[in-house]
């Protein structure tokens, strides 16, 4: 019988960018949404870093996951988005990625279930931002 292999490769930082990050406000207009675009002086903040964030994942991912949906042996690397608002709450929790066996549903699990978080900050007030997570999952084979 063949014994699978689960191991997380990597987890990139939430932010894709490196110190500056893009939020967008909401602006009503007539009957519309216009997205005004803000440069923040400080990321949104997972509390303790982002090394505390990287553990927060690693600890709390289900690494057998891909095997139990039928993933076949490879490397797959799965998105998720998620708002911090500016009261540090995690919204709005959606796959960038499709690639199944459960993996994003796994991520978006997580994500969800994270603490509070300290909010962006643009012009010295707290605003809403907008996160991107990766994570990298290996399934192997071996005899």
């Amino acid at each position: 019988m063949k014994k699978t292999n689960f191991v997380l490769l990597a987890m990139l930082v939430a932010s894709l960018s490196s110190k500056a990050q893009t939020v967008f406000q909401a602006v009503p207009q007539t009957d519309t949404l216009a997205m005004i675009e803000h440069q923040v002086s400080r990321d949104a903040q997972f509390p303790g870093g982002d090394k505390a964030w990287n553990k927060f994942l690693s600890d709390s991912v289900d690494l057998s996951v891909p095997a139990k949906h039928g993933a076949l042996a490879g490397s797959y690397c799965v998105f998720i988005e998620f708002n911090v608002t500016k009261k540090g709450k995690v919204t709005q929790v959606q796959p960038r990625t499709t690639l199944g066996y459960g993996m994003e549903a796994e991520v978006i699990r997580v994500i969800k279930m994270s603490p509070d978080w300290l909010p962006a900050i643009s012009n010295d007030k707290k605003v809403s931002s907008i996160r991107t997570q990766a994570v990298w999952f290996v399934v192997s084979k071996t005899k």
